[in-house]
C-alpha cells in the first residue's frame, strides 16, 4: 500500500513540474528558493512571475490550483477541496495584492521581491478556514462579496458568513490571521470565537486572559482593529477601569499588552497603570523603559559574576510600591538605572557564548542591502545598547545560559553600517519575542518584513505582539 502511495506522489510531482522547461529561468529560481521560504511566499512569487506571461499554462494560469499541489502534504484530501473553494471565492473577491516593483533584477533569475504582509494574512485565513471546514454553517459559493475597497473587511465578511451567526468583537478575528502551521497554540481562542459567534456569553468562556466586568465586556466591541485577541482583552480591561486613551496607547507598547500574570503581580501592574494615568506629564514613550526598570527592581533576580561564574541574587526591592511615588523622582531613577545598565562594572567584559548558527543573513531590497548579525559577547551587547539607547546588555546572562540569542538588524551603507533595530530570540520556543528600535521604539513594518523573511528561512516563529 505504501509503495503504491509513493508511486502516486512521485507521478503527481512529475506532472506538476512538467512545464518547468517551458517557463523562464525566473520560475526555476522560484522553485529552488521555495525550499527556504514559506509556501505562501512561494505561491505569490510563482503567481507574479509566471501568470502574466503564461496565462494558458495549466499549472501557472490558475495559481489558486497550484497552491493545492504545493500544500498537498500538509492537507488531507477533504481539506484540499475546501481550500480550493476558499481560493476560488478569494479570486472572485480580488483580495490578493500584487507586490509593487516585482521584477527580475538581472539575467540570472534573481528576484527583487518585497514581501507582502497582507497576502500572508489572507493565506493564513484560507488555511484556517479549510482546517475548520466542519464548522461551516454556509457554503463559500453563496457568499456575496461586500462592496468595500478594504480587503481585510472582505475576508472578515467571508469568515463571518462561513462560521458564525452573531457579531463578535473585531479583535476576535485576529486569531484567523495566525499561521496555519502554528494554530495548535490558539485552539482555545478559536473555541471562544465559535462559541461567542453562535450565541454564547463572552463571560462564560473558559481560559479567558482576565475576568471581565460588565463594562469591560461592552468595551471589547470597541477595541481598535490593530489589536489582536489577547491585546483586545487588555485594552477593554483598561477602558473599563476608566483609563484614558493616551495612557492605554503607551501601555500597549509594553509587554503588559500581551502578558497577564498571577494575581499579586497583576495588582502591582494595575497600580503602575493608574500611576501613569494620574500623571499625564510622563511621556508615553518612556512607559516601556519604566516597565523594564520596575520589573527588574521588584521581580527580577539579580545576576553578578564572581570569579567568572554567574551568581543569582534575589530582587533588589521586592516590596516596591507605587503609593505616594513622585513621578519626577521616578524618571530620574529610571534614567540613572538605564545609564548604569549600559556601563555595569561588575560584569566580566570577556564573557562570550557560542553562536546559534542563524547568521549571517543578508537581504537586498531595490538598491539597499540589509543584514542580521548575532551578538555573541557582553562587549557586543554593551555596544549595541549604547548605540541604540536601550538595556540589551542586561541579557548577557540569558545568552550565556543558552536561553536567548540577541540579533542586530543593520543597513549596509557605502561608508558605514546603520543599526536599525535589535531583537531577542527565545531559543527553547524558537520564537522572536522582543523587537525594538532606538530608545525602545516599536519597529516599522519594513523592519518586521525582513525579520519575518529571516525567520522563515530558519523555520522560526515571530510573536504577533512585537
Amino acid at each position: 500500500m505504501a509503495k503504491n502511495t509513493n508511486k502516486k506522489q512521485k507521478r503527481e510531482k512529475e506532472q506538476f513540474f512538467i512545464h518547468k522547461k517551458k517557463l523562464p529561468q525566473v520560475f526555476t529560481q522560484v522553485i529552488v528558493s521555495s525550499q527556504e521560504k514559506s509556501y505562501s511566499d512561494f505561491f505569490v512569487q510563482l503567481h507574479e512571475a509566471c501568470f502574466i506571461k503564461y496565462p494558458s499554462c495549466k499549472y501557472c494560469g490558475d495559481a489558486y490550483n497550484v497552491s493545492s499541489a504545493l500544500l498537498k502534504h500538509q492537507f488531507s484530501q477533504i481539506e484540499r477541496k475546501a481550500l480550493n473553494r476558499i481560493f476560488h471565492v478569494m479570486k472572485r473577491a480580488k483580495v490578493l495584492i500584487a507586490p509593487e516593483g516585482f521584477k527580475p533584477t538581472n539575467g540570472d533569475g534573481q528576484l527583487e521581491y518585497p514581501s507582502n504582509d497582507r497576502n500572508e494574512i489572507f493565506f493564513n485565513i484560507a488555511f484556517n478556514l479549510a482546517k475548520y471546514r466542519y464548522r461551516w454553517i454556509n457554503v463559500p459559493e453563496d457568499w456575496k462579496v461586500e462592496l468595500t475597497k478594504i480587503k481585510e473587511d472582505k475576508m472578515f465578511s467571508l469568515i463571518k458568513f462561513l462560521t458564525i451567526r452573531y457579531d463578535v468583537p473585531r479583535c476576535f478575528f485576529s486569531v484567523w490571521k495566525e499561521a496555519y502551521f502554528n494554530n495548535s497554540m490558539y485552539g482555545s481562542q478559536f473555541d471562544c470565537f465559535f462559541n461567542v459567534g453562535n450565541g454564547e456569553s463572552i463571560k462564560k468562556q473558559k481560559k479567558l486572559p482576565i475576568d471581565l466586568t460588565k463594562k469591560s465586556t461592552h468595551m471589547l466591541f470597541e477595541v481598535p482593529y490593530k489589536y489582536g485577541f489577547t491585546q483586545g482583552f487588555r485594552w477593554a480591561q483598561l477602558r473599563g477601569m476608566g483609563i484614558n486613551q493616551r495612557t492605554i496607547e503607551g501601555v500597549m507598547n509594553t509587554p503588559l499588552m500581551n502578558c497577564f500574570e498571577d494575581k499579586s503581580r497583576e495588582e502591582f501592574w494595575m497600580s503602575v497603570i493608574r500611576f501613569f494615568h494620574d500623571n499625564p506629564l510622563l511621556e508615553i514613550g518612556y512607559y516601556r523603559t519604566a516597565y523594564d526598570f520596575l520589573n527588574e527592581k521588584k521581580f527580577a533576580s539579580r545576576r553578578a559574576i564572581v570569579n567568572g561564574v554567574f551568581v543569582v541574587l534575589p530582587p533588589e526591592q521586592p516590596n516596591l510600591s507605587m503609593k505616594n511615588r513622585n513621578p519626577f523622582t521616578l524618571m530620574e531613577e529610571i534614567l540613572e538605572w538605564n545609564e548604569r545598565i549600559s556601563n555595569r562594572s561588575q560584569v566580566d567584559e570577556t564573557v562570550a557564548w557560542s553562536s546559534t548558527g542563524l547568521c549571517p543573513f543578508e537581504y537586498k531590497y531595490k538598491s539597499d542591502m540589509f543584514e542580521i548579525v548575532e551578538l555573541t559577547s557582553y562587549l557586543e551587547l554593551k555596544e549595541e545598547g549604547r548605540e541604540m539607547k536601550h538595556c540589551v546588555a542586561s541579557y548577557a546572562f540569558q545568552c550565556q545560559q543558552g536561553k536567548s540569542a540577541i540579533f542586530s538588524l543593520r543597513k549596509i551603507c557605502k561608508d558605514s553600517i546603520e543599526r536599525m533595530a535589535t531583537f531577542q530570540l527565545d531559543i527553547s520556543r524558537k520564537e522572536v519575542v522582543q523587537f525594538r528600535k532606538k530608545c525602545n521604539l516599536s519597529p516599522t513594518p519594513f523592519d518586521k518584513t525582513i525579520v519575518h523573511i529571516w525567520a522563515n528561512r530558519f523555520d522560526l516563529k515571530v510573536s504577533h505582539c512585537i
